[in-house]
């Protein structure tokens, strides 16, 4: 397969997305207090509110909602200064921003409901079941994206959804870089005051780490003789947690030191813990919004939601007073800039010591 540092001459995409890119950061102005705040369909503020009071009614506690409404519907109003600090220095900041990980999830429970459950795959089957099956995932994608308020986070997740979408239905192979920079300038075109966001450039700075580290990390476990299968998938659940972990970590941490000055010392152990906890706390909103008015199931789904939030909480709050747990250091945008370029070169030997073999590049790419 070929090494991603031939990208530019093998993929003429991104000889034409990579020049735009640099006409808008050199010629965007900065947007005022008022354009940072307007997004697109603002009506969906009020659907936003409607689910979280629906939220309230069926019984989730006043102490877990605003943790919820963050986790499930990117609605932060009502997150306590204490909750926010937490997730910061405790490393689980990103959980609260809804991106990969939501939308994510969201395609999971779509193809979940479209193949059955696994047992029926009518995507990799007839070209009009494919076309089909992708049209249903994006659009789900795309209502979930206007759902949580067109953050940049969550739309440049979705469009890297649309084009995976798209290419497995005409039976194509996606490029994660290719796809990450057609969001970047999608993004822009319309709302080019985002470049100026933390959320725009957080997720493009964790989301392009990954995509050039995690190819390079070991492939250990994976096959491995003699491990009983479910023990096996945990083993590679939690493998590709810490290297994917890892990678969003590298991509962001000179931001974080610029825009937070600080930044979580342990982080991995964080994730390990807050991340599922966070995927079940998805899982089971569904279930609340659907049955949380329905006998005997309504009420479990509620006890269990409100015990999983509750847990996160004290996680987290946990993990922030742990000692050395946080390094406090502020850095200057230059500083930000050779940072960037010491990553680079770390990024170069890498791939001069190992290239990412066809099956690993497979992998990666129907990851993300």
């Amino acid at each position: 397969m070929t090494s991603r540092i031939g990208l530019m001459s093998k993929h003429p995409l991104l000889v034409v997305l990579l020049p735009l890119v640099a006409v808008i950061l050199l010629t965007v102005p900065k947007p005022s207090e008022e354009d940072r705040t307007r997004t697109p369909f603002l009506f969906t503020a009020s659907w936003r509110s409607a689910l979280v009071e629906r939220y309230r009614a069926v019984g989730i506690g006043e102490e877990q909602l605003p943790l919820l409404a963050a986790l499930t519907l990117g609605y932060k109003e009502d997150l306590s200064r204490d909750t926010r600090r937490a997730f910061q220095r405790s490393g689980a900041a990103h959980i609260l921003a809804v991106s990969g990980l939501h939308t994510g999830l969201v395609a999971g429970m779509v193809m979940t409901l479209l193949t059955l459950g696994g047992r029926y795959k009518p995507l990799y089957h007839e070209q009009g079941k494919r076309i089909r099956n992708s049209l249903v995932l994006a659009l789900s994608i795309w209502l979930y994206v206007a759902l949580t308020g067109f953050t940049p986070s969550v739309v440049r997740s979705a469009i890297m959804v649309s084009t995976g979408a798209l290419a497995y239905s005409c039976y194509r192979q996606p490029i994660g870089i290719n796809t990450l920079l057609l969001s970047a300038i999608l993004i822009l075109l319309f709302r080019p005051s985002d470049l100026y966001s933390i959320s725009f450039q957080l997720s493009f700075a964790a989301v392009g780490m990954i995509l050039l580290l995690y190819p390079m990390m070991p492939r250990f476990v994976h096959g491995s003789k003699g491990i009983p299968t479910p023990l096996q998938k945990g083993i590679l659940y939690l493998r590709d947690l810490v290297a994917i972990s890892l990678a969003a970590q590298l991509g962001v941490l000179p931001l974080t030191l610029y825009y937070f000055h600080q930044t979580s010392n342990i982080f991995l152990f964080t994730n390990m813990i807050v991340l599922p906890l966070a995927q079940v706390a998805v899982w089971l909103a569904v279930g609340v919004l659907i049955a949380g008015s329905i006998p005997y199931a309504g009420p479990l789904f509620v006890w269990a939601e409100n015990g999983i939030v509750r847990l996160m909480q004290l996680s987290t709050g946990w993990i922030e007073n742990l000692p050395g747990a946080v390094t406090e250091r502020s850095i200057q945008l230059w500083q930000v800039g050779l940072l960037y370029i010491i990553i680079g070169l770390f990024l170069l030997l890498l791939y001069r010591i190992k290239q990412p073999t066809q099956h690993e590049d497979l992998l990666l790419d129907r990851a993300l």
